[in-house]
């Protein structure tokens, strides 16, 4: 009996390490141990407020990111993802200006899965120190107001703002404002408006802090008006020279003030030219006068006078005609009476004097009542219009009037 016992239980016992043996041979073969990489598992910086506290800050912030390499069941390395591992670097202790070398340290695996290897084993964060610098504040606008109205240079309370970041980021910073509609206003706006900092292509700028964040801003509105610039001009110019022409590069101004005291001006003076002496063209800037209450829109406060002009000649002519007038019935001129050549000097402009001809110049003398005998008579000149006579020589020539005889008659 007790041996029919014993194997019976023998049998038993061998029949369970056999299935014993069998799970284990099949669990293996279904569930093998195995390798599995793990790529870009994200690397969380702790203790960041120890680079607060020594006045640094990371330059050129990132999220830095490790390969992972893990051993296990693969029925446990199926279910583990990369966002379940973590990844530290302790920034304590590693808080110098310039590049610093942080170990990274890895925990979070379940307890069935064995950390083999990852790379890198540190990363390099790269600190600079902390600054502050003052930034004037510039208004964004969009829009225009009403027309016949202008917008002034805009107030902005505080006018700048305290930025601090990175050194690097500061050297070419700007600091706007929130965008001010202005269109069709017809009065002053004001806005309490953000502000935010911009790089020198206007792209915003990340890592710096604005205090304050806000700014109150009134864009001053004021009613417009176009007038004509008035030239003054005194003095004379030199005797040789003469003006034909004075005008302006800009002949008009817009500009603006209380709507009361624009309807009282049609006109803004320059600073008065002096032509004294002048003999050739010239230009002058001149200053704008402005009348009290009212100034120039885009700030322009002077004007360009042109005086134009031309030479004054004298020129003598000589004309061999004299045209004689008026002579008595039955007279006529001796045959010794002798009229010479005149001499005709004028004066003008050049352009004018350089074109004349003797054909130009028309030479008379009046015998209107001179009875038979010898006679003075004065010359006279017609000329055409803006030419002046300096001279006529002879001014006066003798002549003889004769009776006709019976044959001439």
């Amino acid at each position: 009996m007790s041996r029919m016992t014993n194997k019976k239980i023998n049998t038993r016992i061998i029949s369970i390490l056999f299935a014993v043996a069998l799970w284990l041979y099949v669990a293996s073969d279904q569930n093998p141990t195995e390798y599995k990489p793990i790529k870009d598992v994200p690397v969380q910086l702790i203790n960041a407020e120890a680079i607060v506290t020594s006045g640094l800050v990371i330059k050129n912030p990132q999220q830095y990111k490790i390969d992972v390499n893990i051993q296990g069941k693969r029925s446990v390395l199926a279910e583990i993802k990369a966002g379940e591992i973590i990844a530290e670097a302790d920034l304590r202790g590693h808080t110098q200006r310039g590049v610093n070398n942080v170990p990274i340290e890895v925990r979070g695996l379940p307890s069935n899965v064995e950390l083999v290897d990852y790379s890198p084993k540190s990363i390099k964060v790269d600190m600079e120190q902390i600054s502050s610098i003052q930034v004037p504040v510039t208004v964004s606008t969009e829009g225009r107001p009403m027309e016949g109205y202008t917008t002034l240079a805009s107030v902005v309370t505080p006018g700048e703002v305290l930025v601090s970041g990175p050194e690097s980021l500061l050297n070419n910073i700007r600091v706007i404002t929130a965008v001010m509609k202005m269109a069709g206003s017809t009065g002053d706006q004001r806005e309490v408006l953000a502000v935010k900092a911009v790089d020198d292509e206007n792209n915003d700028v990340a890592g710096v802090t604005l205090n304050p964040n806000i700014v109150e801003v009134t864009v001053p509105v004021r009613k417009t008006k176009q007038v004509a610039i008035e030239p003054v001009v005194e003095g004379q110019p030199s005797a040789e020279w003469e003006i034909t022409d004075i005008f302006l590069k800009m002949d008009t101004i817009v500009i603006y003030g209380e709507e009361s005291v624009l309807q009282t001006i049609n006109s803004i003076r320059t600073e008065p030219v002096s032509l004294a002496g002048i003999d050739r063209n010239t230009n002058f800037n001149v200053g704008l006068i402005m009348p009290e209450g009212v100034a120039p829109v885009e700030n322009i406060n002077s004007a360009t006078v042109y005086v134009r002009g031309e030479g004054i000649i004298n020129r003598e002519t000589p004309v061999d005609r004299v045209n004689l007038s008026g002579l008595g019935e039955g007279l006529r001129l001796s045959d010794e009476t002798s009229i010479p050549t005149v001499q005709v000097t004028v004066r003008g402009k050049e352009s004018i004097i350089n074109q004349l001809t003797a054909g130009d110049f028309f030479v008379t003398a009046s015998l209107e009542g001179l009875a038979a005998g010898k006679h003075t008579v004065t010359l006279k000149v017609d000329l055409p219009r803006d030419i002046e006579i300096v001279s006529i020589a002879p001014l006066r020539v003798e002549i003889e009037l004769v009776a006709l005889d019976e044959e001439e008659e």
